[in-house]
């Protein structure tokens, strides 16, 4: 089972509905999501100054759990997203971009960004 597929087993445990079709959550709903968020990549900072691996690792899942959490909310097609997503960054070239830093991806010519809106379109149907 995928990790999207484990968050969507735990949503069903707890009772956390998820829409029909792909949509954006309330100003509120996301807020929260979005604190939570943070919240774990600040714990994920607190380990790593303290030298803490497993703290490190388990925020780090904390931190992919509550965004798939998000994207399940948002009944987003995820293993979809993520694939088109992934297809462009693949296309990508290794070189220093705007991070200017040598581990960062830029856009080749010719490249191509994902078409996210299509799988959107493709998931509504």
């Amino acid at each position: 089972m995928t990790n999207y597929g484990l968050v969507a087993e735990m949503h069903g445990k707890f009772r956390i509905e998820t829409p029909p079709e792909p949509q954006s959550l309330d100003t509120a709903v996301m807020v929260g999501r979005v604190e939570m968020m943070l919240e774990e990549l600040v714990e994920l900072m607190r380990a790593h100054r303290a030298g803490d691996l497993a703290e490190e690792a388990d925020a780090l899942v904390d931190l992919v759990v509550f965004a798939l959490g998000t994207a399940h909310l948002m009944g987003l097609p995820w293993d979809d997203v993520f694939a088109e997503v992934m297809r462009a960054n693949l296309a990508k070239e290794r070189g220093v971009g705007k991070r200017r830093n040598g581990l960062d991806l830029v856009k080749p010519e010719g490249w191509t960004p994902p078409d996210v809106a299509g799988v959107l379109r493709r998931a509504a149907r």
